[in-house]
């Protein structure tokens, strides 16, 4: 199925689920989303049609609605020793420097001159397409050598990196025809899948007894950088194995708005372009030209009032600052857009994601050893406890070299410092069940940071002791570092505050009104990216409003030639769409009379 935007893709998947769980309760039914934002979306919807209980209770190990990673993950947990894992095993976390970890391990023990940004950007590039990227320096059995030793080393750990878990799902299912029963399987956004993730859908759904729906949107393909392959989607549309669905017709963008979305794509031959187009009825897109950058923020502030006493929603209520979003082409405009509207009185709320302190980290990583043995935190451990860099590694390769695990290896020859902060774990493990006891063992404990950040933290965990393993989730999904089952940092906020995100992460959102400021030829497309994507990540942002949408640029001075730019600054995207566009000029004056 083919559908462009608000063309009701999401409430057709949800009403075809709807109508398989009423006939049947204990069908296998299952939704894979690209982000936990449409997962979440999606979820509340089934719940709210067929109820919590229909919709968390699924019959298999396949969860009614999930990410890909998600589901990769219960599958490698099911299935753990089929690929040399137990079934404990850990996922790497990325932003918090595990996977840069072993990365570093790797180029220590091949003893390569690169560093591990470039052997992480090569990585995800294998996971993604089984091939090393060109450009990375590496000959090819360099980067083998350094797949094959992260794999080593990644066992060692009994760890797995996110990306890793696809590929291993997908060895499991290639393996095992009965890892998975026949399942009526809905795919959302597969244009964002890249190519492996896409075969983890093909081998999910190859039951002859599963019924699959995959949808998605080629002129909404934004992940060029995550890998994504738009192509899938086109392939099965050509193919005869499969039933083509096109949903042309948008039940939520205006006309105005569907139009100039038709035009800026219209040579580009997307299956998803906009059709069936209604005639236009001479609304035009406003486009503010500001005189400088400053005043750009300024005359959103000033719309967002006159827009909030003059104007009504959907509903015909008045209109609430979460009825605006800002999408800017960057982060560093997201910044400069918030603080200025913030700074003017107008509540704002961005998708930034809290960074976890190291002091809570360390508690993180103490609270995963208590909860099992866990050799990756005690690896990074080690790095707190004043050993020698050179000596952790060598403790390293000595455990692997004896084939035993790092905490084994410790445990009888780690020498006094290790052994003191061994004795110090097994003290904590003994004073969870008493909360004072436990404060007071987790204060004598070698390497931990004391500061006020980690006594909120520990304030907030102790209800679940001696459940550490339900603090390391908790703490996990409070600060974005895993999905959480219910809404959270990833879902709509409630408060009445205007969200101002990125154009990339507006995928999947929608507001009354939608603002686009920076619409400058110097900064959209953004340097250095690929702008044919660029011109679909501005599709995305256009076609997010269900009311209306005001462009935002402001004039620049031509120095090579001394004058002024006034539209001849704008984006050759908004240079595209002029036929669509009423531009208006504001001055300074213009915002002091408002």
């Amino acid at each position: 199925m083919v559908a462009g935007p608000g063309a009701g893709k999401t409430a057709t998947i949800v009403e075809r689920m709807q109508r398989i769980l009423e006939e049947d309760s204990n069908r296998v039914v299952s939704l894979f989303t690209f982000t936990r934002t449409s997962r979440l979306d999606t979820e509340n919807k089934l719940k709210s049609a067929l109820g919590k209980t229909t919709v968390e209770q699924a019959p298999s190990s396949v969860p009614r609605v999930s990410t890909l990673h998600t589901f990769a993950k219960r599958l490698v947990h099911r299935f753990a020793d089929a690929v040399g894992l137990t079934p404990d095993f850990i996922v790497l976390n990325e932003r918090m420097g595990e996977t840069a970890l072993i990365l570093a391990e790797v180029i220590e023990d091949l003893g390569i001159a690169v560093s591990t940004e470039t052997l992480e950007t090569g990585l995800s590039s294998f996971r993604a397409n089984a091939e090393w990227p060109d450009d990375s320096k590496l000959s090819t059995s360099e980067s083998t050598a350094v797949i094959s030793k992260f794999e080593e080393l990644a066992a060692f750990y009994d760890a797995v990196d996110m990306a890793g878990l696809v590929s291993k799902a997908c060895i499991i299912l290639s393996n095992n025809a009965q890892a998975l029963p026949p399942v009526h399987l809905q795919v959302d956004e597969y244009q964002d899948l890249n190519p492996a993730d896409q075969e983890l859908v093909h081998l999910a759904s190859s039951n002859p007894s599963s019924e699959v729906v995959v949808v998605g949107d080629d002129t909404q393909s934004i992940y060029g950088f995550r890998d994504a392959n738009p192509e899938g989607i086109r392939t099965l549309w050509q193919s005869k194995e499969w039933t083509q669905m096109a949903l042309t017709v948008s039940h939520r963008l205006p006309r105005h708005i569907l139009l100039a979305a038709h035009t800026l794509v219209a040579d580009r031959d997307y299956l998803g372009a906009p059709s069936n187009l209604p005639p236009g009825d001479g609304a035009l897109i406003t486009v503010l030209r500001c005189t400088t950058a400053q005043l750009q923020a300024k005359a959103i502030a000033a719309q967002i009032r006159r827009m909030r006493e003059d104007s009504q929603n959907a509903l015909g209520g008045a209109l609430c600052l979460k009825d605006f979003m800002v999408l800017c082409p960057t982060a560093n405009q997201v910044s400069n857009v918030s603080t200025s509207l913030t700074e003017m009185g107008i509540p704002v709320r961005t998708a930034k994601k809290e960074t976890m302190p190291d002091s809570v980290w360390r508690f993180v990583l103490l609270m995963r050893m208590l909860s099992g043995r866990d050799n990756l935190a005690l690896r990074q451990w080690l790095d707190l406890i004043d050993i020698a860099p050179t000596d952790v590694q060598e403790m390293r390769r000595k455990a692997q070299g004896k084939d035993v695990a790092l905490f084994e290896w410790c445990e009888q020859y780690g020498g006094i410092v290790v052994t003191d902060f061994l004795k110090a774990l097994e003290r904590l493990r003994a004073a969870q069940l008493v909360t004072a006891e436990f404060q007071t063992a987790l204060r004598a404990t070698p390497g931990l940071i004391l500061d006020e950040a980690l006594s909120k933290v520990v304030d907030d965990s102790l209800p679940y002791l001696p459940f550490s393993g339900r603090i390391v989730t908790h703490i996990n999904e409070a600060y974005g570092l895993l999905e959480r089952d219910e809404p959270g940092l990833d879902s709509a906020d409630e408060e009445d505050r205007v969200l101002v995100s990125t154009m990339y992460a507006s995928k999947g959102l929608e507001a009354e009104i939608v603002f686009i400021p920076w619409m400058n030829a110097s900064v959209m497309p953004v340097p250095g990216r690929d702008e044919l994507e660029e011109e679909r990540v501005f599709y995305v942002a256009l076609t997010r409003a269900k009311r209306d949408v005001i462009l935002v640029f402001f004039e620049s001075y031509d120095s090579s030639n001394h004058r002024r730019l006034r539209n001849e600054a704008m984006s050759p995207f908004l240079q595209k769409i002029q036929d669509h566009l009423h531009i208006k000029s504001i001055k300074a004056a213009d915002l002091k009379k408002q």
